[in-house]
């Protein structure tokens, strides 16, 4: 979904490698159903409870690595070529708003790839006896999606209402002037008319 947010808000990125993770996460995560105990581990023998943040959740204490699992490490690896190849083209386009989106969300997208793939294998060799904590390390990610989406959001009400403004302002020119303003939607074969437009063409204001 990631991957797929990147593509969409960037525009950039090899698409083969985009695809080439989501195939990999996707047999990763059917297998992993497919294969006990999980994908992660070849055998776990032991678990300890512990409190986090209140509350009593389970971790492995005693577990042999599997060997599959660094299948996963590699799709995450390449998720990071990817976010990394979708900045640096969007940064070469030399744009104000195209290197704003390359810094801050291509930043915190490979920040937050990086700090996942660390804990997980942190976990899984048992270096800390931790949960599987993928989800607070791409808070860092939303975050920066939903600031980069609020202000394209801001962005475009300004705008629209810049518009609204100078539609206004020409409409109350033309009507100083007695002029009426038309125009041709040839894609939809729909003629756009002012009332005073209509007037001089003999047409009344809400015919078609």
């Amino acid at each position: 979904g990631i991957a797929w947010f990147v593509r969409i808000h960037f525009g950039t990125g090899r698409l083969w490698l985009m695809w080439s993770v989501i195939a990999i996460r996707g047999v990763i995560l059917l297998v992993n159903f497919a294969v006990p105990p999980n994908f992660n581990f070849a055998t776990v023998t032991a678990l300890r409870p512990m409190v986090i943040l209140g509350e009593t959740v389970s971790v492995v204490a005693q577990a042999t690595p599997g060997r599959w699992q660094l299948l996963a490490t590699l799709s995450v690896l390449m998720l990071i070529a990817y976010f990394l190849d979708a900045s640096l083209t969007l940064w070469r386009q030399n744009g104000p708003v195209q290197r704003r989106r390359a810094l801050l969300l291509g930043s915190s997208l490979l920040l937050s790839a990086r700090l996942a793939i660390l804990l997980t294998q942190l976990v899984i060799w048992r270096v800390v006896n931790l949960p599987m904590l993928i989800t607070p390390p791409y808070l860092i990610a939303v975050i920066a999606m939903a600031y980069e989406l609020g202000r394209e959001s801001i962005r475009a009400n300004r705008l629209s209402d810049s518009l609204s403004e100078a539609e206004s302002r020409l409409t109350m020119a033309a009507d100083a002037a007695q002029l009426g303003l038309w125009s041709w939607d040839s894609g939809h074969q729909r003629v756009w008319a002012t009332d005073r437009a209509r007037a001089i063409f003999g047409f009344q204001p809400g015919e078609q």
